[in-house]
């Protein structure tokens, strides 16, 4: 009687959730991650396009209803980029931490978690509940080091928020075509309009649907591409919109006439990203073209690699021809890596980098995905060899996360990215202007080692000269020009290499030739009026502040100061004009009510003058020389007692008050 009461307890225990386990080893892949991107915590700003996206983009800094409506408008392009929605959340990130790069990190680290666990979810479908496949393929993408950029790189929040609705749409995919259900396709396609607004890398979802069609095995019908029709359309208007703003810049350095050469860049760059999913070294934030010292290409670590592409892109397309179940798993592998990635390739030159890690984020899901059914079915065919494969496969991911933990230090700040860079392409024989650029901008600017950010400069302006034929960089003239400003060298001087003046000089000779920055770049044009006034030249400094406001209308800089020009020489009335407009969109600087009411007081303004030094006694009661400005224009309008009270606090403060003027004060008192 005991053995039945005992057996039946057995019967009525209920039986284990069937999700238990594959919720427990997605959460080990989600801690291990977590830990692979530790060192993200203490990385700060970079002046690899940081500086474009956050720290001095104006339209993270607005979330008032315009303000959000200015970020969602065609023409509020970022860094040639049309990504409204990947702006809203780095606005979000501004309004909660201000220029805090720790909640930056934080949020694209935790986009990250998730993406890796939208990958196991993708794969537990795709793959018919295989929990070896999902854990795999969602392991290797939430550790792999050249995922490291999307995740480290502030600038790359796009990435992983395109991702995330690019994955929810695939999902959302896979569900439809389990159940049927138009709800599932209108939200397929409401989480293809987000991963648009956040990057337009999210393009060929609508040929990465049809691949899932097949997959699932749906066949081809006029309701099969009927229905994406709306997602075709769509893509094409992103793409568009993309060439628009593209077009703004040159799209290539290269002569149009190199299409040997072009057909080689993309070919070596698809390359690269197959055998850097094995092998991840010699990873970098930028990858030159490798046009050496004289424009030869060398045929042992360029055309070789070239051709393996060429040869790997052929195979993908002749297995497209063979209707067989076995090589199926290849084709849908290799097809969802190609279709993700064929439009980075750099069969059209763009931009300086030959290929880049960031652009294997979602691509890498296909070979990751079919590697891992292949190890599953190698493991149901011979389970001797399960053991192997599982130890193998659990070493390699931690041995990943080590190299993405290593990797992610190299993001903490501009000096340890570019010295990396460098590092892997020096000058000579790799021609990589942009590091030597960033890094002397990072010396002079953040460090203030000028000589160092002027022997990169100098390294930079001599690869300059070598990369580009039509365009010169002016940026880098006028970061010279700054570098040598600051080292107090506004001039020529005997037997030195130019000053200030001259590199502000070629910055602005090059930026009116530049197609990209001539209509919005004003600062080339502020610095060299700042030189300007510091030599006492007013009116070219006036002339260089009115084209930088004509460049840039209402710019608070050039307003700025444009008024301290006109206070120098003299000229109170522009000076306390533009002073009131910069009071109007900076109510909080101080220093601007300063200069108007000293403008003012010159003007003979006292009332004026006093209401703008009264309020800044209320915010600054510890500076004398507010409450001895007060003092002047108190006894300016003859109210003696007031002045003789505000000059002894001055005097209090520790502000050298004229004893023959407290004399007269006291003496004016008593009468």
């Amino acid at each position: 009687m005991a053995q039945n009461k005992k057996k039946k307890n057995r019967e009525e225990a209920p039986a284990p959730s069937p999700w238990k386990r594959p919720r427990l080893l997605l959460g080990a892949v989600l801690l291990l991650t977590l830990a692979a991107y530790a060192p993200s915590f203490n990385c700060g700003f970079t002046n690899w396009d940081d500086n474009g996206y956050v720290t001095e983009n104006k339209l993270v800094t607005d979330l008032s209803p315009a303000g959000v409506k200015k970020i969602f408008a065609l023409e509020s392009d970022v860094m040639l980029n049309y990504h409204p929605l990947t702006m809203l959340t780095l606005a979000l990130d501004y309004k909660f931490a201000g220029l805090t790069p720790l909640r930056y990190h934080a949020v694209n680290v935790l986009l990250h978690l998730a993406n890796t666990a939208l990958v196991f979810w993708l794969v537990w479908l795709l793959g018919g509940g295989r929990l070896f496949a999902a854990v795999f393929t969602a392991l290797f993408f939430g550790v792999h080091p050249m995922h490291v950029e999307s995740v480290a790189w502030i600038s790359e929040r796009k990435d992983v928020l395109y991702a995330l609705f690019f994955l929810g749409a695939l999902i959302s995919h896979w569900y439809y075509l389990e159940k049927n259900r138009l709800s599932l396709l209108a939200l397929t396609f409401a989480l293809f309009v987000l991963a648009l607004l956040s990057k337009a890398m999210a393009a060929p979802l609508p040929v990465v649907l049809m691949l899932l069609d097949y997959w699932h095995g749906r066949k081809l019908s006029w309701r099969a591409v009927g229905e994406k029709l709306p997602f075709f359309v769509l893509s094409v208007a992103f793409g568009l919109l993309a060439v628009k703003i593209q077009a703004k810049s040159a799209l290539g350095h290269f002569d149009p006439s190199m299409t040997w050469e072009r057909l080689c860049f993309g070919f070596y760059g698809f390359s690269a990203y197959l055998w850097k999913l094995f092998i991840p070294v010699r990873l970098s934030a930028l990858h030159p073209y490798p046009l050496h010292l004289h424009g030869k290409l060398p045929w042992l670590t360029f055309y070789l690699p070239a051709f393996a592409g060429a040869a790997a892109l052929l195979v993908v397309g002749l297995l497209a021809l063979v209707k067989k179940e076995k090589v199926k798993l290849l084709f849908f592998g290799s097809a969802f890596f190609f279709l993700t990635i064929a439009l980075v390739l750099q069969f059209l030159s763009v931009g300086q980098a030959l290929y880049a890690e960031r652009y294997s984020y979602i691509p890498y899901i296909g070979l990751l995905f079919m590697l891992a059914m292949w190890l599953e079915g190698l493991m149901e065919k011979r389970p001797g060899a399960k053991q192997a494969v599982l130890f193998c496969a659990a070493a390699a991911g931690v041995f990943f996360s080590g190299l993405t933990f290593e990797r992610a230090k190299v993001w903490k700040d501009s000096g340890t990215l570019w010295a990396d860079v460098i590092g892997k392409y020096p000058y000579p024989p790799w021609l990589c202007e942009v590091a030597y650029e960033s890094r002397g901008e990072y010396f002079a600017k953040d460090r203030g080692e000028l000589d160092k950010g002027l022997a990169d400069f100098e390294v930079a302006e001599k690869l300059n000269g070598l990369l580009r034929m039509k365009e010169k960089n002016h940026k880098l003239y006028r970061n010279m020009g700054n570098a040598f400003g600051l080292k107090g060298q506004e001039l020529e001087k005997a037997g030195q290499k130019p000053g200030a003046l001259e590199y502000y000089d070629k910055s602005a000779k090059y930026l009116s030739m530049s197609a990209l920055f001539c209509d919005s770049d004003p600062k080339t044009f502020i610095n060299r009026a700042i030189t300007y006034t510091f030599m006492k030249r007013y009116d070219l400094a006036a002339a260089d502040f009115d084209r930088a406001l004509k460049l840039s209308p209402g710019d608070l800089e050039a307003l700025e100061k444009r008024a301290y020009s006109f206070y120098m020489a003299g000229r109170d009335k522009e000076a306390a004009a533009d002073y009131t407009a910069a009071i109007a969109k900076a109510p909080g600087r101080n220093p601007l009510y300063l200069y108007r009411g000293i403008a003012r007081s010159r003007l003979g303004q006292y009332k004026e003058a006093l209401e703008d030094f009264s309020l800044l006694a209320e915010r600054e009661p510890q500076n004398g020389n507010v409450f001895f400005n007060i003092a002047v224009c108190q006894t300016k309008l003859g109210r003696a007692a007031e002045a003789l009270a505000s000059a002894e606090k001055a005097l209090v403060l520790g502000y050298r008050v004229d004893p023959s003027l407290l004399g007269q004060l006291r003496a004016a008192a008593r009468k």
